[in-house]
């Protein structure tokens, strides 16, 4: 039996829903319900590639959102350190799926912690942490089930319960840096609040600790995050979908290249490559997995400006 073929529209515009979302309440119920086999390749890759698109920022939105409510609360706080370590333990809790679940609601166990989330939302992030942690111990950020930037899911600012969890891992690890480690001065009773002092004090470690937080998401792949970088806006600059074949084995030569100490791993065979293009980047399989060496011209203008980049960010 021919399966029915669906378009990247007919996603985008909602009109059919992917298994791999289908938990969204209130809207599966009214549409067809499909599979990536229900889309060809080329379209398929156009869902996937808006999905880590949709996925990548939203969650630096949502990060940065966290993050400056935590600041503000701490510039705010007569005791810091107690603040912190409060922080922590809601987010540690939450990361151990420890949330205390009621009447279809999930809250912290801790007293005066505000996180609160419908059993639905709760039970997705905790579904999604789990599908996503490696062997290692490692997270690998799952794009496949964030709906379709038209979807309901996101009316009044509500974001994807995948990208929360996520924003929530990356805040945990920015809090169990300041946690028990950095022992911010408490103010007497008498003293103002948004004493010069304290605040510097925050920014300092946080500068200190934003600068190194990043981490390699492909360390298999990448020799480090600022490779991953170069990576990524390469591919942004590069890879077109008529020539997709011919863009990634641009990129794979270029960064396969002892001068620059090797940005793709010396490691790393074109077999392991096309795999990861597969597997994380949503691209139909490449076979037999070769990708020919090529260096057009029209290029090379565009190599040099994210070449620039690079070389400043490995130098900086």
């Amino acid at each position: 039996m021919t399966l029915k073929k669906f378009t990247f529209e007919d996603w985008l515009n909602v009109t059919v829903v992917l298994k791999s979302t289908n938990g969204v309440p209130n809207e599966v119920s009214e549409r067809i319900i499909v599979s990536f086999d229900n889309f060809d390749s080329e379209e398929a890759r156009k869902i996937q590639k808006t999905q880590r698109v949709v996925f990548n920022d939203l969650l630096e939105k949502k990060f940065t959102e966290l993050k400056n409510e935590f600041y503000s609360k701490i510039e705010n706080s007569n005791k810091p350190n107690e603040l912190t370590k409060n922080e922590y333990d809601s987010l540690h809790l939450l990361i151990l799926n420890k949330f205390t679940c009621k009447n279809n609601f999930c809250t912290s166990p801790i007293k005066g912690d505000d996180k609160k989330f419908s059993q639905w939302y709760y039970n997705t992030m905790m579904s999604h942490l789990n599908d996503s942690k490696t062997k290692s111990g490692g997270i690998v950020l799952n794009y496949n089930e964030i709906p379709s930037p038209n979807s309901r899911i996101y009316e009044n600012g509500l974001v994807p319960p995948e990208v929360m969890i996520s924003a929530f891992l990356k805040m945990f690890n920015l809090v169990s840096k300041l946690n028990p480690h950095k022992q911010f001065r408490n103010r007497t009773s008498n003293e103002p609040k948004n004493t010069s002092s304290t605040i510097n004090e925050l920014n300092q470690s946080i500068l200190s600790i934003e600068k190194n937080e990043r981490v390699n998401p492909f360390p298999d792949i990448f020799s480090s995050i600022e490779s991953y970088d170069f990576f990524c806006e390469l591919e942004r600059v590069v890879v077109i979908s008529t020539e997709y074949v011919a863009g990634y084995s641009f990129i794979f030569h270029k960064m396969k290249d002892e001068k620059l100490k090797y940005p793709i791993k010396k490691n790393v065979s074109q077999i392991d490559f096309c795999e990861f293009l597969k597997e994380q980047r949503g691209q139909e399989e490449i076979y037999p997995p070769k990708l020919p060496k090529r260096n057009p011209i029209r290029k090379q203008e565009i190599y040099r400006k994210c070449l620039e980049n690079y070389l400043m960010s490995i130098q900086g």
